[in-house]
């Protein structure tokens, strides 16, 4: 029969030169666009073939079309509705501000803040996360392991632990001594003089540190990334801040609560006890270490964690041989290649009986 390609050929005017493949697929192309959208066309079927397979066509791009309409105005709809929102929010924190007679320069540094803050995308936290609760106790503590586990370990008590106990950070994610929070830009975590009652851990983000040195206070700031620990000495004395932390950016940052984290291990004896003894340890460093030494090994501020390794090392000799068995068994099944035979055996006569210590 007839075809719509010898109609085309018959209706348009070009010669042989002209009239080419690529006008045929050009046309087909410009055809099938105008089955999703109200354009129009002369190509019409010539059989019945190729009327069925337009009618086809024509379902086809009304479902698209107007799947697609539904979509774009969904969006348009939400995206519509999130601004007024907004723009209400701020007309109400206008209105406020003009009330209370708040001056024109503070109040164009807290409508610039505001628009920081309503642009940036905040990280989600798992209080965020509905679906969370919706699995197993066990599975959820796993997966909080897992997404803890790489700053925890950056402690090397927590470290230490963790080789010898592989179950201790389940153990302190199944209670409530971990807990995230967002620091928006120029908010304080903390500020010198308050009484730490957490240890933080930097998740996300970069913060500034700001040590109190004599009067001059912003005298040695720094900037703290993702993975660094702050206010560490909270976990085992009586730690009062003595500087202040702050935001530069959208952060976040894990606050380890010490009486949960200590009431975690209550379940072992063992590990009550190792935490005990690395307590009096750091309390015996705080004790004996000169204001020039602190100065020195940066132990006044925040910021480090003080000299944990030097701590490690003078915990009592039981705790030592213990780990120093759990560290050459690691050593002997990743490294052995590295290390002589006759070393290797002097190391571990070495740390058997006490004379040293392996920290990984």
């Amino acid at each position: 029969g007839r075809r719509w390609t010898a109609e085309l050929r018959r209706q348009v005017d070009l010669d042989d030169a002209a009239y080419s493949l690529s006008f045929e697929y050009l046309s087909a192309l410009h055809w099938s666009i105008t089955q999703m959208t109200p354009g129009s066309m002369e190509i019409v079927p010539r059989n019945a073939a190729e009327r069925c397979f337009n009618v086809i066509c024509l379902l086809l791009g009304f479902v698209f079309f107007g799947s697609l309409i539904s979509m774009l105005s969904a969006e348009t709809a939400q995206y519509r509705s999130m601004r007024q929102a907004e723009a209400a929010k701020l007309k109400q924190l206008q209105t406020y501000m003009r009330e209370k007679n708040v001056g024109a320069e503070v109040m164009q540094m807290v409508k610039k803040e505001i628009t920081h803050h309503t642009r940036i995308k905040k990280p989600l936290l798992p209080q965020d996360v509905v679906l969370l609760s919706s699995l197993s106790s066990r599975l959820r503590i796993a997966l909080r392991s897992e997404v803890c586990r790489p700053f925890l370990v950056r402690h090397p008590l927590l470290r230490s632990l963790c080789m010898f106990r592989p179950d201790v950070l389940q153990s302190s994610c199944d209670s409530n001594a971990l807990d995230f929070r967002l620091v928006p830009r120029g908010e304080w975590v903390f500020h010198p003089g308050a009484t730490a009652k957490s240890a933080f851990i930097v998740s996300r983000g970069s913060l500034e540190y700001a040590p109190t040195t004599g009067e001059s206070f912003f005298e040695g700031t720094r900037i703290v990334k993702t993975g660094a620990w702050l206010a560490e000495g909270a976990l085992w004395v009586q730690w009062i801040h003595v500087g202040t932390l702050e935001a530069v950016e959208m952060s976040e940052v894990i606050a380890v609560d010490p009486e949960e984290l200590c009431y975690s291990f209550e379940d072992s004896k063992q590990l009550r006890r190792i935490t005990l003894d690395y307590a009096t340890v750091y309390c015996q460093y705080l004790q004996h270490c000169t204001d020039a030494e602190a100065q020195q090994l940066d132990d006044a501020s925040d910021v480090a964690l003080r000299r944990a390794d030097f701590i490690l090392a003078h915990m009592p000799r039981v705790w030592r041989q213990m780990m120093g068995r759990t560290c050459l068994d690691l050593l002997q099944n990743r490294w052995q290649w590295v290390l002589k035979k006759g070393n290797f055996q002097e190391l571990t006569f070495d740390v058997k009986a006490g004379g040293s210590a392996i920290i990984l």
